[in-house]
């Protein structure tokens, strides 16, 4: 199976994201319709900084996000950097490394956000590579706990619902090099 990486995320809001960076629209996403009011989307921040996008959140979200985010910084490979990026915290591959993606936007690894009715984990990881998709599915399941699973996000209400365990040992498991190599093998055909 070909990785997938035409969007920065899938799922989980992707047609938001999609437009919002100038990327296709995802098929069934009607700007104009009440369900779909891009507007109002809670993705939609523009704080500078992963702190200030934290600050704006209610204490339950801002206490599970920052809860996440240090597990996600704690076990990040070396060379990914903390930005914002769509709107989120994101974790990505610096342009210096590698500058010739798809969009001209840094390459996104992992992200972190707050959408209406949930917040969220994109794993591009996971959702680039059949194998580590088959991996993390099985393994979270075997925790006991519910799987609320995009095609590259996991969904969740509480920080519980996360078995934090396995998000250390996911955003660990892909060193930046093996990320650009993924990346540069599902955009010319390889793999």
């Amino acid at each position: 199976m070909q990785p997938h990486y035409a969007l920065p995320v899938a799922g989980c809001g992707a047609a938001w994201l999609a437009r919002r960076s100038g990327g296709p629209k995802v098929p069934g996403s009607n700007p104009g319709s009440p369900t779909n009011d891009w507007s109002k989307s809670p993705v939609q921040s523009d704080a500078a900084t992963a702190q200030e996008y934290l600050s704006e959140l209610d204490d339950g979200r801002r206490e599970a996000l920052a809860a996440v985010r240090q597990v996600v910084t704690d076990n990040l490979p070396d060379g990914y950097e903390e930005t914002r990026q769509y709107g989120m915290i994101s974790y990505v591959v610096p342009l210096g490394v590698l500058p010739d993606t798809y969009n001209g936007q840094p390459l996104m690894y992992i992200a972190l956000a707050s959408q209406k009715q949930y917040m969220s984990l994109y794993l591009t990881n996971v959702y680039g590579d059949e194998s580590v998709e088959n991996w993390f599915k099985e393994r979270y399941l075997a925790t006991g706990k519910k799987l609320n699973m995009g095609k590259s996000c996991v969904r969740f209400r509480k920080l519980d619902d996360l078995p934090l365990e396995l998000v250390a040992e996911v955003v660990a498991r892909t060193p930046i090099d093996e990320f650009v190599e993924i990346y540069r093998a599902s955009r010319s055909g390889r793999r």
